[in-house]
């Protein structure tokens, strides 16, 4: 678990670092309501998928080499693995979505 988060926090420092947006989806987003909820319920993936514009994935993918992961198309899927350890079962996965922005206005609005 703890090499989970240390990758997340280290994602998170690509993506603060660079400026960009991002939103956690999938296996670990699912994880930290379920915690929240119920601590014992909780169950992880050893990757993260994160939600990006795909307007962004040039930036990405320069910002993520600065900071040892390398980005990946591979199977269509992209995604970023860390250089000293690149497996896709740990890997960053990018869910690429056309117009992120507009639809993070929406979801603010609603909450």
């Amino acid at each position: 678990m703890e090499r989970l988060f240390e990758l997340a926090r280290r994602i998170e420092q690509v993506f603060a670092d660079a400026g960009l947006e991002y939103r956690v989806v999938g296996g670990l987003a699912s994880y930290l309501y379920v915690e929240a909820a119920d601590p014992e319920a909780g169950r992880l993936t050893r990757d993260i998928d994160i939600l990006v514009p795909r307007r962004d994935l040039p930036t990405i993918a320069e910002a993520a080499s600065r900071c040892g992961f390398e980005y990946r198309p591979a199977a269509g899927v992209d995604m970023l693995v860390q250089v000293d350890n690149p497996s896709g079962r740990r890997a960053v996965h990018l869910v690429l979505f056309p117009e992120l922005r507009n639809r993070l206005d929406e979801v603010r609005a609603h909450e």
